[in-house]
C-alpha cells in the first residue's frame, strides 16, 4: 500500500512539475542562445534501441501523439508520400498505419536505421511503406516527384544554419504536387538552458542514456518560434499555417492550410506505457492542442 502510495505520488509530481514547465516555456523571455548539435546520423545499435522504446512507449511517444493528432486531420485519404529524415521508421509506420491507401518513402542517411525500418514494417504487416538512402539536402535531385503529402518531423533541429532550412523546404515543394500538403514539426529551443535541463531531467527516468542527451541537446539547438516564421518567409512556401500548442510550447508545426480536415480516428497504442506518461498523453490531447 506504501509503495502504491508513493508510485502515485511520484506521478501526480511528474506531472504538476511538467505543467509547471509548460507555463515557464510559454511565458518567460528568450535567453538561451541556439547550440549546434554534435553531429549526428542515427547508425548506432544503442541509440536506434533507445530511439525506438521511446517512440513506442517513452517520451517520445508524447511527442507523436501532437504530430498524429495533426497528422490525422491534414494527410491526403490516398495517394505518395515523401517522409524526410525516417530513421527506423517508428512515427513513419504509425503514419503509414493511419494511411493504408498512401504509399509512403522514408528517406535518412544512416544505413542500419533502414535497414531497421524496413524490418519494423515488415513485422507490422505494412506494404505501404519503402525506404531510401537520401540527404535531405539534396532534395532538388531527389528521382521521384509529384507526392501528395511530404513529412518532416522532429529533424529540423539538425540543420547547421538558416539557410540549411530554407533549402530542404523549398526542395520538398519542388517535389509536391500542386495542391499537395507539406507537413513540418520540430521542438522549440527552450527559453532558458535550465529549462532545457529541467525538461530532459523530467523525461530521463522514461528513456536511456542516449536518448536523455540527445534530448537536451535537441532543445537547445532548435529554433525559436520568431526564428522559424523568419525562415518560413524566406522560403516559396505559399499557404500555410505556423503554430504551436495552447500551452507547453516546446514544440511547432507548420503546414499547408486544408479546407477540408479529416476527423480523428480512434486507434489502439503500442506498447507498455507508464502511468506518468499516459497522463502526461492525454494533457497533451486534451490541454495543450489549443487551435490544433
Amino acid at each position: 500500500m506504501l509503495e502504491n502510495k508513493s508510485s502515485v505520488l511520484g506521478v501526480a509530481g511528474h506531472v504538476a512539475r511538467n505543467v509547471m514547465l509548460g507555463f515557464q516555456q510559454k511565458f518567460l523571455a528568450q535567453s538561451a542562445d541556439r547550440i549546434l548539435e554534435p553531429a549526428m546520423v542515427m547508425n548506432v545499435d544503442d541509440q536506434l534501441k533507445q530511439y525506438a522504446e521511446g517512440g513506442e512507449s517513452g517520451g517520445l511517444a508524447i511527442a507523436y501523439e501532437l504530430i498524429i493528432h495533426k497528422f490525422q486531420q491534414i494527410a491526403p485519404e490516398k495517394g505518395q508520400a515523401l517522409d524526410i529524415c525516417s530513421a527506423s521508421g517508428v512515427l513513419l509506420s504509425k503514419l503509414a498505419a493511419m494511411r493504408k491507401d498512401v504509399q509512403f518513402t522514408g528517406i535518412d542517411l544512416a544505413p542500419l536505421a533502414l535497414q531497421l525500418g524496413r524490418k519494423r514494417v515488415q513485422s507490422q504487416g505494412l506494404t505501404n511503406v519503402d525506404f531510401k538512402e537520401w540527404d535531405m539536402r539534396r532534395l532538388d535531385s531527389f528521382p521521384e516527384k509529384d507526392f501528395d503529402l511530404i513529412t518532416w518531423n522532429l529533424a529540423m533541429h539538425h540543420c547547421d544554419s538558416t539557410d540549411e532550412v530554407v533549402g530542404v523546404i523549398n526542395g520538398a515543394l519542388k517535389l509536391l504536387k500542386k495542391n499537395g500538403v507539406l507537413f513540418i514539426c520540430d521542438v522549440e529551443r527552450a527559453k532558458t538552458r535550465d529549462l532545457a535541463v529541467r525538461l530532459s531531467e523530467e523525461m530521463k527516468p522514461y528513456v536511456g542514456d542516449i536518448l536523455y542527451e540527445d534530448t537536451l541537446n535537441s532543445y537547445l539547438a532548435a529554433f525559436t518560434f520568431g526564428e522559424f516564421a523568419q525562415i518560413l518567409g524566406r522560403t516559396h512556401w505559399q499557404g500555410y499555417e505556423h503554430f504551436h500548442p495552447a500551452l507547453g510550447n516546446f514544440f511547432q508545426f507548420a503546414c499547408t492550410k486544408v479546407q477540408h480536415k479529416h476527423p480523428q480516428v480512434s486507434r489502439n497504442t503500442r506498447g507498455k506505457t507508464p502511468l506518468a506518461l499516459k497522463i502526461d498523453t492525454f494533457l497533451v490531447k486534451n490541454m495543450m492542442l489549443g487551435k490544433m
